[in-house]
């Protein structure tokens, strides 16, 4: 084997499985996103009867919608900007192939040329930069989920700890609390049941993607008239599915249940009831927060076999360069193949581009 068969190491090692990956990552970015936006839209509503430690429970609810709020603002948007990035390195990339192959054709021609050689060096050092630097990128972000993912563990933790204290209270009907918020939970299963994950074949057809924020109870509304509906990060591919959640009889039969039994507590109970479904919405974002981290981490091993490959090609090439001249035509082959997946793949990217993260702010309820 000579150093001009080596040059399929600058391609993706499955590039249909590298798609799939970044489809993965799109469905977890909108799941986090939805719920990090449900949560900063959250308010404790004003408690017929507070609670003793009530006060204490709503300073730290504060602090955790505060760090939530700060995620949203500052992470999100490089969560949701990682398509691009591929989009914007493979043209880069792309021309430094370009120039590789055009060494290639002169050393086909001058198979003694060095300054050829010297060139595709060069190039391959440039390659080796820009996906260096992409793969940092998604390394520091992965840092960025894990520190907010300890942020929110621990915020999750003191809000359930304080609950637990509220829900053992001599006041307190822990037997119905209970019951409906598995309730509610359950409710909640059902509406997620219409989720419309997007799919790597849907992506390549160019179907038009929108992501509709779709309800989660999150609360009683006052007097037990409704629940209240916030994002929920329901996929809806060609349009949005809100209308066939909120259309739904099943759904509506369960809320209007929940509506009744939740008529019969006290004022105390259901705002109990309240406190318990909103600690619940941390503990989704948790969860979510550590998918779309694990996503990522996969996503970004196409920069890592890049970086690697064009390494071990570099390496090659300067500790056996007199092997350069032969085998030109099969090094050619394999930049074009390289070439061949990686567009393919920045295309598949561009559509993710486009796929709208579309979250009403305002605010929907049920009955």
């Amino acid at each position: 084997m000579t150093i001009m068969t080596q040059f399929s190491k600058l391609a993706p090692k499955n590039k249909d499985l590298a798609k799939e990956n970044l489809v993965d990552y799109v469905n977890a970015c909108n799941k986090v996103s939805a719920y990090s936006f449900a949560f900063t839209k959250s308010n404790l509503s004003p408690l017929s009867i507070p609670p003793a430690g009530y006060s204490d429970f709503v300073q730290q609810f504060g602090h955790a919608k505060g760090n939530a709020m700060e995620w949203s603002n500052s992470i999100i948007p490089n969560m949701i900007a990682i398509p691009q990035a591929i989009v914007d390195s493979n043209r880069i990339v792309q021309a430094k192939f370009n120039n590789i192959l055009s060494d290639l054709a002169d050393l086909a021609k001058h198979p003694n040329d060095k300054d050829d050689l010297e060139d595709i060096k060069s190039n391959l050092e440039s390659i080796l930069t820009r996906a260096q630097g992409e793969y940092d990128s998604t390394v520091s972000l992965i840092g960025n989920f894990d520190s907010y993912s300890s942020t929110l563990e621990s915020d999750y933790k003191i809000l359930s700890d304080g609950l637990d204290k509220l829900n053992n209270a001599t006041e307190t009907d822990q037997a119905e609390v209970k019951r409906l918020t598995d309730e509610i939970s359950a409710l909640n299963d059902e509406i997620n049941k219409l989720n419309q994950y997007l799919t790597a074949a849907e992506v390549g057809l160019g179907v038009s993607i929108f992501i509709a924020a779709v309800g989660i109870v999150v609360g009683v509304a006052t007097g037990g008239a409704g629940f209240i509906l916030t994002a929920a990060g329901v996929v809806g591919i060609g349009g949005s599915i809100a209308g066939i959640v909120l259309a739904n009889a099943q759904i509506h039969a369960d809320q209007k249940k929940i509506g009744e039994d939740t008529s019969k507590m006290n004022d105390y109970n259901k705002d109990l009831l309240v406190l318990n479904v909103e600690t619940l919405s941390l503990k989704n974002l948790v969860q979510a927060n550590q998918d779309a981290r694990q996503a990522l981490v996969i996503v970004s091993n196409v920069w890592k076999d890049l970086c690697e490959g064009t390494k071990n090609l570099i390496d090659i090439l300067h500790h056996a360069e007199s092997d350069v001249a032969t085998n030109i035509n099969q090094a050619t082959d394999e930049i074009k193949q390289a070439q061949a997946d990686w567009n393919d793949i920045e295309k598949f990217a561009a559509l993710l581009v486009n796929v709208d993260y579309n979250f009403d702010p305002n605010v929907h309820q049920l009955g």
